[in-house]
């Protein structure tokens, strides 16, 4: 399938680039063809379809019929990540998250013939992996990947149609997660995080629940983002880390983060925490003397020891994980009162995507709503 790019000029905003990927030549490298074309797109891709017809011939896609009836689904897994990769249709960290996947799938499906894959083949996958303890995101995603290859493969002439649905294979989406701790549940697994001498998880799982950020956002979280005299801290992005160090991006809709506004106690206890620390780094929550940003499962498995000492269920499965912290910032904002725009604003996120996840979380707000215009009307 052809690829088109926007590139438009001042002259002509209408610019764009179509790029038709033709194979490898004999050293391996990728050859591709690439033609400026003009005008909406809906008439560009049209043109960039039959440019790609011309340069590949009749047969359309560059898998001849012998290959694709000899090739594997590892072959396929592969055959798709190179050809997104050579056309630059993924950043660096997709096709990291991608080849990821493709080696998880590649293990257990990768053996078999393409002819052979069917529902049937897929569902007991998924049935193996849902027995083994995978998350259902987990699973959703491993079967996203192999959907979208395969659907790479139908264009590309290596199948016939679609082996199987992602519905029928079940990798829809499930409900939400909907446990939200108590307060005094938290305060319990924070004393007896302070009361184990261990400061930088107790601010860790203090930040999480009075902020409402993500694991990663605190792992990734500067010294010289926190303003001590206006109580102000500056989320810049999230850090994670990998066998060749470590990263830290955004997943905001603006590049610059956000900044959100914190207690006095919570200045405090930062305070507290850096005066214990004999050699600080740029990173709140490195550890001492470490140069590398914290990784985010170092304080998720912080808060399950802590939560299990302090008897606070823990776990995925059964009780509260670090990101439930989150949720409840969000639920008990809310329930307060406090305006679903600010709620979204702190917690990074759009007000529509926090009312479809958290508007069930305002307990009492549609009575509380009816007393008030009541009262309104009644005191005219």
């Amino acid at each position: 399938m052809a690829s088109i790019t926007k590139a438009p000029t001042k002259t002509r905003p209408d610019r764009w680039v179509a790029r038709v990927f033709l194979g490898r030549d004999d050293k391996g490298r990728p050859v591709q063809r690439t033609k400026v074309l003009y005008g909406s797109k809906r008439a560009v891709e049209r043109e960039a379809a039959d440019l790609e017809r011309q340069l590949r011939g009749p047969a359309g896609g560059r898998a001849v019929a012998s290959q694709a009836v000899r090739a594997t689904v590892a072959d396929l897994l592969r055959e798709w990540c190179d050809w997104n990769t050579d056309l630059g249709r993924w950043n660096a960290l997709t096709q990291r998250d991608q080849r990821s996947r493709a080696r998880l799938l590649t293990r257990e499906l990768g053996a078999i013939k393409l002819r052979a894959l069917d529902r049937r083949t897929v569902e007991d996958v998924v049935r193996r992996w849902r027995r083994e303890g995978l998350s259902d995101s987990a699973v959703r995603s491993r079967v996203a990947a192999l959907r979208a290859a395969c659907g790479w493969g139908v264009e590309e002439g290596w199948l016939p149609t679609m082996p199987f649905s992602a519905a029928r294979a079940g990798a829809t989406k499930v409900p939400r997660r909907s446990k939200v701790p108590e307060m005094d549940e938290i305060r319990r697994v924070i004393d007896t995080a302070r009361g184990a001498a261990d400061l930088r998880a107790a601010v860790g799982v203090r930040l999480v629940v009075v902020t409402g950020m993500r694991a990663a956002e605190v792992a990734g979280l500067r010294w010289d983002g926190v303003d001590v005299e206006s109580g102000r801290i500056h989320i810049a992005g999230q850090a994670s880390q990998h066998r060749r160090g470590y990263r830290v991006g955004t997943k905001y809709r603006g590049l610059e983060g956000r900044t959100v506004t914190v207690d006095a106690a919570t200045i405090a206890a930062l305070v507290e925490y850096r005066a214990s620390l004999h050699c600080p780094t740029e990173w709140v929550l490195g550890a001492d003397g470490d140069p590398l940003p914290p990784d985010a499962r170092w304080l998720t498995a912080r808060w399950r020891r802590y939560a299990e000492a302090a008897g606070v269920p823990a776990g995925r499965k059964d009780g509260y994980v670090l990101h439930d912290l989150r949720h409840a910032a969000a639920s008990h904002a809310l329930d307060a009162g406090v305006p679903v725009t600010a709620v979204a604003e702190r917690l990074g996120q759009s007000p529509a995507v926090t009312l479809a996840v958290y508007a069930q979380a305002i307990r009492g707000a549609e009575q509380a709503a009816g007393d008030a215009l009541a009262k309104r009307l009644d005191t005219l």
